[in-house]
Parts: structure tokens; C-alpha cells; sequence
């Protein structure tokens, strides 16, 4: 069985993975990412790169991966630049 890190109420818990995880923690950290695709969000054409390639790996993992342990094992980390920013995904 695979467990998947999550954060409850900031703190962080660790919870059996299942296609309904992954595709919820997925549409959160799109969301919460959604600010930066702004066209006018100061990035480097770099940044811009790294977070496009970071959202279509989060779209695709339902595709990519047969069981939502695998998926949860290769789930893309955030861009650190995003990090640096204060954002902190939940």
C-alpha cells in the first residue's frame, strides 16, 4: 500500500492513495497555481517553462500511470521558483 503526504488543517498527514486523491490534490495544486499563467504574472520565460511542463504532468497522470499508487509515487514536485513565492499547496 502506498501512502500519499497530505496537509490537514497545515499539519501533515499521511493517507492510503486512491484515484480520488490524486485527482483532488491534483485540481487543488492546479488551482492554486492558476496565478501564475497569468499573461502578465512576472515570470522568466524559464519559470513559465518549468510551471506548464509541472501543470501538464499533473493533468496527464491519470493517463500515464495504470494504478494511483504509481501515480502517486511520481507525483511532479512544484517548481521551486513557486515555492519561493510564499505558496505553500494543500
Amino acid at each position: 500500500m502506498t501512502i500519499f503526504d497530505v496537509y490537514v488543517d497545515g499539519e501533515k498527514q499521511e493517507v492510503e492513495v486512491s484515484w480520488d486523491m490524486i485527482r483532488d490534490t491534483r485540481d487543488s495544486h492546479l488551482s492554486q497555481t492558476d496565478l501564475f499563467m497569468l499573461s502578465d504574472f512576472p515570470l522568466t520565460d524559464e519559470e513559465r517553462s518549468d510551471l506548464l511542463q509541472y501543470r501538464t504532468t499533473l493533468r496527464t497522470l491519470p493517463q500515464t500511470f495504470d494504478t494511483a499508487e504509481e501515480a502517486a509515487a511520481n507525483y511532479p514536485s512544484l517548481p521551486v521558483f513557486v515555492t519561493g513565492a510564499g505558496v505553500r499547496l494543500e
